[in-house]
């Protein structure tokens, strides 16, 4: 079963920052989680606008491991 939820981050927001969100809010452990866009995983010392142009809005995927 999928549920859908949906957050706003700045682009400078790090791949680990949505962690902790997503974490805060849906008590899924940072371990846990894989973030992905497409096939691509997005990786944590990374941020946002490092995987998306700015000002785009684009949906991304939350696995667990």
């Amino acid at each position: 079963m999928y549920t859908h939820h949906s957050f706003r981050f700045p682009a400078g927001a790090t791949i680990a920052f949505v962690k902790m969100i997503i974490e805060q809010n849906h008590n899924i452990e940072i371990a846990k989680q894989v973030l992905k866009l497409g096939e691509k995983t997005l990786i944590d010392p990374l941020s946002l606008r490092d995987y998306f142009p700015s000002g785009c809005e684009a949906k991304i995927d939350v696995q667990l491991k």
